[in-house]
């Protein structure tokens, strides 16, 4: 807050100097900080200052700061004829505790003990000062204080050798090497001796000086920065009368009156944001416009006005919550912004970057809109970044940083945000002298951190530390403080965390008093009030949940009606508000009694679930509440289908498409059951239409979200080409950055930090300008429903015709399948009674004890099978890296696959009609589309069958089976045509690679390429042949974009802590998901992976179908063979051959050499059989072909 001008040089000479006391202190001695004991200081009664045998004393206050310290706030002038003082100290009754004599020598008047420090301005100039101490002689032996003091000595205003006084313009250039010395040391006593010398000056100046104005705009420069020390509302009162005076006293055409104006109005906002009088801030706002415009174009401060303008406004928004108020404040910094060059160095750049971040945040708070947030934590990185250690305000800055990440990490829940928000909070309070003014309110944000974490982590020291934290805060914090209910209120929420942890009734106790008292010192009108209402209810239902006393529960619901009618309108917080109320209704209903109890829970989780502003995270679990409710109270209601709706269309808004991928499907795993739920709900109202819209809404989200920027925009450009441009490069920059990993580490420079940031900031920016373009093409005639979920109608308009697709939805209240085919607009429900979730899971833990017990490869871990010829198994690690199998148990898999087929597949086959083939004859089987849900997609129905006796019967007698992740994955290929890829690209690309590092050798992989590849030569087919060496990962991709086919012979890994990094392992390099998935390879057709888990997902994102085959799916492939664990290298060359054998003794006449997959599953089916045929049905041999499973079209 310095002056805004430069002040007259200082003349040189020689000055007398006066001492007097400063920082005196008395502290506690023997109290060990064991509680209070009622004693408390009040009065420092000094005899003897003005004559030797004077017995008038000069009372001083004494203010207290802690629970053993009380200091003088003040200077105590020391003649340089006083030989020595009495001091009595008194106590708040008006008691005398105890008294001291100090003696000239004790005061150190002729002193020459060692000097601290020594400014010096020209010659006659000079502060210097001495530490000084000693025990109090108390009345009460009980009682033990000591006294201490600093001595600083600078100039008299007595004339030296002859010089005459210093003139005004000396006085203020000393002043402000004062301050200056005080800005880089942030030692108090030197900012007092440099009020003390000003304000003498000024008392013995007249009002007609042209210098008065300057010196006491550096007097209130002074004040307000001993106040940020000290928080003494005097020292601000005074730094507001001077500069006040400074602006009386100024002529309007005066050059500096502007500067004046500013100062005034940032000393009436700090007053304001302590004391919350509405006139402080308007006044401050009033007079620094009045500022900018007397200020010229061009003016080298007008970039630092138009930034303490904006902070003004935004104090004032965020009393009121008037939103043309921070409207106008992100329009100040922006414009201040935009007067100066980021790269310059510009002085005023940092503190213009952090009010912008500043005022963004409180939009934020405000709107909830994402972009605002990104931005401001990109601000404020480059704020803290831009100045030294040692800048003043670094402290501030770092506590808003904390604060920004804190909010981005309560909306997408990435533990990097909130323990960097709690590491650079710690770091500010660390930053803050003791008995700073803005120290409280710098721990008090650290506990909001801290409860933030422990929400998320559960770890009870977090808790722990913020009661701690948050009483120091409270401490020296007076009634009359504008942020005492603010701290009183979150120490509340840390009192009723604990109690969630303890049961403690103290706790809660606690917090409901405190919180109380928040209220009763926060006065009418705030906005905080809503927030405090909102605690408070909290904490009064969090007893009644223990005690069962009603008076808690009507507390409760009167705190929650007041927090909903006192929410400012379009606040982000309504629906927390509307959800807190909803879920005290139906606490309140769970009791007995009135109905209509339940009836307004279940109204208000509505409300909350369809308000036009808040957290969709918020919205969606009021939404969850609202449709489970009524789907347990009234089963019947169809506004169980509207509330459900409503949940899973906010999905895709919780995990939204300005998140990377990893980050979404962190987010939704949370969710990942949700839209089975609903189609059970859908179902069970006989509405299998719906579920299967909203199982399409729910599941593989990231995947169809990543597709839908993919959409071809061929229609559209005929009727918008400049619009049709624009979306597919927004799409395409879009889709880039969400797949970044933007992970932050502990090591990362600031710069790369910042770098990040801006990545996330202009990542958020892409989302919304891509969700403008939304609207913008919707408003075009026929575009009505562009990238809308897609209705039913339109899901069944393009189904294959040669078969069926069937969609089971497992839940743990049903099970059910939903049939589909080509022709058909209905649906078939079919239910399972046979199959529940509970045998679902039953199977996948024996299916993965089955694979440990055989030595088979599992979804972690790597195991070896029992060889014969000595060739191991697809798996990553080598042989002397293996664990041995366990001994072999019988009928594992056999009782899977059986239990698969009686429960599940047959009763649907029966359903559908669908008959056993007869193998003698030339007609095809029909084929069916199998689309599974929960545990169910890890199951291997395309083996499903009775494998021993006289009824030994397969899902492979029967059908055809392929598998697609989504109804719209198949159906948006049956739209596209089975249209020819050229004969150039037409080509089968086949490698293999045997000797993978960290890999054991599978020496299969050359047999089975090498096979393959004279087989194509001998038939005349468009193929390319690389082994190992000669393709590294990197140009694989290259091929693919190139080429329409491959067969990858290699080792894979599913990646089960990020699944985008399951991948495949080749000599030189690796090609993960991640990698693929970002390809749009538009001529694609098969892709035959060879290898081990190319279709395991993931146990906790069962719905999202994250592995390496779903990943080709979505960089373009028509069709893919994967596999589900791993595959035998001795029998995985004979199902490659047969499959590419039967497909080119199938060929079309006119296909020439071109390479065609269509009948790819047909293929499969067949190598399967062949392989079947050379194998008995004992478990070892059903594992050996069951893992083989075909997807697309």
């Amino acid at each position: 807050m310095g002056a805004q001008q430069s002040t007259a040089s200082a003349g040189r000479g020689h000055a007398e100097s006066r001492a007097y006391m400063t920082d005196i202190f008395i502290d506690r001695a023997n109290n060990d900080g064991q509680g209070e004991d009622g004693v408390n200081l009040t009065e420092l009664c000094v005899f003897g200052l003005n004559e030797a045998h004077d017995e008038e004393a000069k009372s001083f206050s004494l203010t207290r700061i802690s629970s053993q310290r009380w200091a003088v706030r003040s200077l105590i002038e020391l003649r340089s004829e006083v030989e020595g003082v009495e001091c009595i100290v008194k106590s708040n009754p008006g008691e005398d505790i105890g008294f001291v004599h100090l003696d000239r020598v004790q005061l150190a008047i002729d002193s020459h003990s060692e000097v601290f420090y020594r400014l010096t301005i020209g010659l006659i100039l000079s502060v210097r000062r001495i530490e000084m101490s000693k025990q109090i002689e108390t009345f009460d032996a009980q009682l033990q204080f000591n006294i201490s003091w600093d001595m600083i000595e600078m100039p008299a205003e007595a004339a030296a050798r002859g010089r005459e006084l210093p003139t005004l313009r000396e006085r203020i250039q000393f002043s402000t090497a004062l301050y200056d010395r005080f800005q880089s040391t942030g030692e108090i006593n030197i900012v007092s001796a440099a009020i003390a010398a000003l304000k003498r000056a000024v008392d013995m100046t007249s009002e007609d000086d042209v210098n008065l104005p300057v010196a006491l705009g550096n007097l209130g420069n002074c004040f307000y920065a001993r106040y940020e020390y000290t928080g003494s509302l005097q020292d601000l009162a005074d730094a507001i009368s001077a500069q006040r005076r400074t602006v009386q006293l100024s002529p309007g055409d005066d050059g500096d009156l502007p500067a004046y104006l500013i100062n005034l109005g940032n000393l009436l906002q700090c007053r304001f944001n302590v004391a919350g009088d509405l006139g402080d801030i308007s006044e401050a706002i009033s007079v620094q416009q009045r500022a900018i415009y007397s200020t010229p174009k061009g003016h080298p401060y007008l970039p630092a006005r138009l930034n303490n303008l904006g902070n003004s406004l935004s104090s004032r928004f965020r009393s009121t919550a008037h939103l043309p108020d921070i409207v106008e404040a992100i329009l100040a910094h922006k414009r201040g912004m935009e007067l100066i060059s980021e790269g310059s160095g510009h002085p005023h750049l940092p503190a213009l970057l952090n009010g912008l971040a500043s005022s963004l945040r409180y939009r934020f708070n405000h709107t909830g809109d994402l972009e605002d947030l990104a931005e401001a934590i990109s601000a404020q990185r480059r704020a803290v970044h831009l100045v030294p250690v040692n800048h003043l305000p670094l402290p501030f800055w770092l506590n808003s940083l904390g604060e920004m990440l804190r909010s981005r990490f309560e909306r997408n829940r990435d533990p990097h945000d909130i323990s960097e928000a709690v590491s650079e909070q710690r770091r500010a309070v660390d930053l803050t002298p003791e008995g700073h003014v803005q120290l409280p309110i710098r721990l008090n944000s650290l506990v909001i951190s801290l409860q933030s974490r422990f929400r998320h982590a559960r770890d009870i020291q977090d808790l722990d530390e913020s009661i701690l934290v948050q009483r120091r805060a409270i401490l020296p914090t007076k009634e009359d403080h504008v942020n005492l209910p603010v701290y009183l209120n979150n120490l509340g929420i840390s009192y009723m965390l604990r109690f969630g942890e303890s049961g403690d009734l103290p706790d809660i106790d606690g917090a409901i008093s405190a919180q109380r008292k928040a209220l009763s010192f926060t006065p009418m009108g705030s906005a905080q009030r809503s927030a405090q209402y909102t605690n408070l209810g909290n904490s009064f239902l969090a007893r009644y949940q223990q005690t069962g006393n009603v008076q808690d529960i009507a507390g409760a619901l009167l705190a929650h009606q007041r927090a909903v009618e006192l929410v400012p309108e379009g606040h982000v917080c309504l629906p927390l508000c509307l959800k807190n109320l909803a879920n005290c209704w139906y606490n309140r209903s769970a009791s007995g009694g009135d109905p209509g109890h339940l009836e307004k829970s279940i109204s208000s989780y509505r409300t909350a679930a369809m308000c036009a502003v808040g957290s969709p995270s918020i919205k969606l679990s009021a939404a969850i509440r609202w449709a489970r409710l009524l789907n347990k109270h009234s089963p019947c209601s169809p506004e169980i289908l509207t509330a459900f709706g409503t949940a899973v269309q906010m999905i895709s808004l919780v995990a939204g498409l300005e998140e990377t991928i990893q980050r979404r499907y962190t987010l939704i795993q949370e969710y990942s059951g949700l839209s089975l739920e609903a189609a059970t709900a859908a179902l069970r109202l006989e509405r299998p239409d719906k579920a299967l819209e909203w199982l399409e809404q729910g599941r593989c989200l990231v995947w169809s979200q990543q597709s839908q920027l993919r959409t071809p925009l061929n229609e559209l450009r005929l009727h918008d080409s400049e619009l049709a441009d624009r979306a597919m490069g927004v799409a395409r920059r879009l889709e880039h950055a969400a797949s970044s990993s933007r992970e932050p580490y502990a090591s990362m420079n600031p710069s790369d930090r910042i770098s990040l940031e801006d990545e996330a900031r202009d990542h958020v920016h892409l989302a919304g300008e891509w969700e403008d373009l939304l609207a913008k093409i919707r408003a075009v005639p026929s575009f009505e429903d562009f990238l809308r979920p897609t209705p039913f109608s339109a899901l069944v308009q393009y189904l294959p015709t040669s078969g069926f697709l069937v969609v089971v939805n497992v839940h743990e209240n049903r099970c059910d399948a939903i049939a589909l085919r080509g022709g058909s607009a209905g649906a078939v429900h079919i239910p399972l009674p046979l199959f529940s979730l509970e045998k679902a899971n039953k199977y996948r833990n024996m299916i993965s004890s089955q694979l440990h017990s055989q030595g088979v490869r599992g979804r972690g871990d790597i195991f070896e099978t029992e060889e014969e010829d000595g060739n191991p198994d697809r798996a990553l690690m080598p042989p002397s890296q293996r664990t041995r199998p366990q001994a072999r148990c019988g009928g594992g898999i056999r009782l899977i696959l059986g239990g698969l087929w009686k429960e599940l597949v047959k009763p649907i086959l029966n359903k559908l009609g669908i008959l056993k083939g007869d193998p003698a004859s030339n007609v095809d089987l029909p084929r069916i589309w199998w689309c599974p849900t929960g545990p169910l997609t890890f199951l291997p129905i395309q083996a499903a069958g009775i494998y021993q006796g006289q009824g030994a019967e397969s899902i492979l007698d029967y059908v055809i089976p392929s598998f697609t992740p989504t109804l719209s994955a198949l159906t948006s290929r049956v739209k596209e045509g089975c249209g020819s890829v050229g004969q150039e690209k037409a080509r089968l690309l086949l490698t293999c690679q045997p000797m993978a590092p960290g890999a054991s050798s599978i020496s299969g992989t050359v047999k089975e390429v090498r096979a393959i590849y004279d087989m194509a030569m001998s038939k005349g087919i468009r193929v390319t042949k690389l082994e190992g060496d000669a393709l590294t990962a990197k140009q694989c991709i290259a091929h693919l974009e190139e080429l329409s086919s491959i067969h990858l012979a290699c080792h894979a890994s599913q990646n089960t802590v990020e699944p985008l990094l399951s991948r495949f392992l080749f000599h030189d390099g690796q090609l993960n998901l991640k990698t693929i998935a970002q390809r749009r390879l538009t001529h694609a057709d098969l892709a035959f992976l060879s290898a081990c888990q190319t279709s395991t997902g993931e146990e906790t994102l069962s719905e999202e179908a994250v592995h390496l085959a779903a990943g080709m799916l979505a960089a373009g492939y028509r069709r893919v063979v994967a596999t589900m664990w791993a595959i035998d290298d001795r029998y995985a060359p004979q199902v490659a051959e047969d499959f590419y054998q039967y497909i080119w003794n199938h060929r079309g006449r006119n296909d020439g050499s071109r390479f065609d997959g269509t009948l790819s599953a047909h293929a499969l089916h067949h190598a399967i059989q062949q392989l079947r045929g050379r194998l008995d049905n004992l478990d070892t041999s059903l594992l050996i072909w069951s893992p083989y499973i075909h997807y697309g079209y």
